[in-house]
């Protein structure tokens, strides 16, 4: 469990640091998700709640590899 809290915690900072790279804000990047702007801060504290489609669609958003989340051991989802 401690585990899995400190993966999401890496997976949610990882997520920031590419939006900040790619200039997004949270909210652009709700926008680019079509999720409203609550929604996007609660899965961004809990990045299991993403759906797989979601996660895709950052992946797209954020210009890399959804293969690089799976490399990362985030989420056995991908």
């Amino acid at each position: 469990m401690k585990n899995m809290l400190k993966d999401q915690k890496i997976l949610a900072q990882d997520i920031k640091d590419l939006m900040c790279k790619n200039k997004l804000t949270k909210v652009d990047m709700s926008k680019k998700l079509d999720l409203t702007y609550p929604t996007m801060l609660t899965k961004l504290k809990e990045p299991d709640n993403f759906k797989l489609s979601e996660l895709r669609s950052i992946c797209s958003v954020l210009k890399i590899d959804h293969k690089i989340l799976k490399k990362q051991n985030y989420d056995k989802k991908i």
